[in-house]
């Protein structure tokens, strides 16, 4: 429990105190600053209330949770799910939207973009089936570290590569990075449960721990590399382009930025492609000032993809732009823009008390797949760790994970109560 607040804190502190010293600054007031902060401090507050209260409140079971799961078998399953998912996102991508990836990954995310607002509805079946079964990558990665004891030893590995691979090939092909950023919240989402339980939180092996150290650095460069794409797509010196971008993102940059300039010329590139990504992980406190400031609250800043989803199938309409979309903006601040101070409020008692219930839950039943909690338990916590980031729901596959988590909860309840094998 402990450990969930102080992950859930120490993130919102370390984003404050890397936003103070970035090679930019917010082009907005102190004034919005002040009452940015005010909102965010009463979320921040209010959730952790509910989270106590709840998680201190008495077990009620409304799903009971599945006890003897054959994990090797569960997991396999979800193994395959994901291989076919990859493949039908591969053949709807290049095959039936022909898009052309050899002239770079920013190129082929510009010409997905396009083809996507010019087309009413799917692109074809292999593209929902690439989304839902694609996402089984998430939910595959999620339940692997939470049980790794529990699966055999030359299975972990094969499975993880499996789930890590699957989930950088989605990025590849759409040509956007938020979806890695998911692999942190399961990684975190896992630690935690695995310390509840008593286990050890990180369950690899040192070998294994080496790995995965090498994975994290490859995510670090393949963000800088995007950026690096994008500058590449519109013929942008690496220095311009980071001009640009802070611009864009409502920043102006600082003596610290200046100092990029006096480093040995086969380093300035890169570290003007860092300074973006360092402004790209602290603006969104900023954006969310610019929205105090302008005081513009027009258009729909969450559950944006959602109603782009629904607007596919002629349900909803396509939900109106914002001021700042395509930024990102906090949490608390696309609550506030689109809820205002009582969204805020009641957001917050929901957020941190279905995090406190689901995690009481799951601890309560200790080595047992609790499928609804976990659930539960993975959308609060993602929502929490990045809050201070981005509206981790509206990530591009964060809707395909809960709809295919929820039906292979579904698959696996039938499966217990008519016995049959997969």
């Amino acid at each position: 429990m402990k450990a969930t607040l102080k992950i859930y804190l120490v993130i919102w502190i370390l984003v404050y105190f890397f936003g103070a010293i970035a090679p930019g600054s917010s082009l907005f007031s102190i004034e919005s600053k002040i009452i940015t902060i005010f909102l965010t401090t009463i979320y921040l507050f209010l959730s952790i209330l509910a989270f106590l209260g709840l998680y201190y409140n008495k077990p009620l079971y409304f799903i009971k949770p599945l006890r003897k799961l054959d994990y090797n078998l569960t997991i396999s399953f979800l193994a395959i799910c994901s291989l076919v998912g990859i493949l039908c996102f591969i053949y709807d991508k290049t095959i039936i939207q022909g898009i052309d990836y050899s002239q770079g990954l920013a190129k082929a995310r510009y010409q997905f973009i396009d083809n996507a607002a010019e087309r009413e509805g799917i692109s074809s079946i292999f593209s929902v089936l690439g989304y839902f079964l694609g996402a089984y990558c998430f939910t595959g990665l999620y339940l692997l570290l939470v049980f790794w004891d529990k699966v055999k030893v030359k299975r972990r590995i094969l499975f993880f590569c499996i789930f890590i691979l699957g989930i950088f090939i989605i990025s590849l092909l759409t040509g956007g990075r938020t979806s890695v950023i998911l692999i942190v919240t399961i990684f975190f989402t896992s630690y935690i449960i695995r310390k509840g339980w008593g286990l050890k939180a990180w369950p690899f092996s040192k070998a294994f721990g080496k790995i995965i150290i090498i994975i994290s650095l490859i995510v670090f460069i393949y963000l800088i590399f995007i950026f690096s794409q994008r500058a590449d797509a519109t013929n942008s010196l690496a220095e311009f382009y980071a001009e640009k971008m802070f611009d864009w993102m409502q920043v102006k940059t600082n003596e610290r930025f200046s100092l990029i300039n006096k480093l040995p010329d086969s380093f300035q590139s890169s570290f003007f492609f860092l300074s973006i990504l360092w402004i790209y992980l602290v603006h969104s406190n900023w954006i969310f000032e610019g929205i105090i400031q302008l005081n513009d609250f027009s258009g729909q800043a969450v559950f944006v993809n959602y109603r782009n989803i629904l607007s596919k199938f002629g349900i909803v309409d396509t939900p109106q732009e914002w001021i700042f979309s395509g930024r990102f903006i906090t949490w608390v601040g696309g609550i506030y823009h689109d809820f205002g101070i009582g969204g805020l409020i009641v957001c917050a008692i929901l957020h941190g008390g279905i995090m406190g219930y689901s995690l009481k839950m799951i601890l309560h039943n200790k080595g047992s797949f609790d499928p609804l909690n976990f659930l539960f338990f993975f959308l609060t916590f993602s929502i929490s760790i990045t809050s201070p980031f981005i509206i981790v729901i509206d990530v591009l596959m964060f809707p395909s994970i809960l709809v295919s988590f929820v039906m292979f909860a579904i698959f696996m309840y039938i499966k217990s109560k008519i016995k049959f094998k997969i």
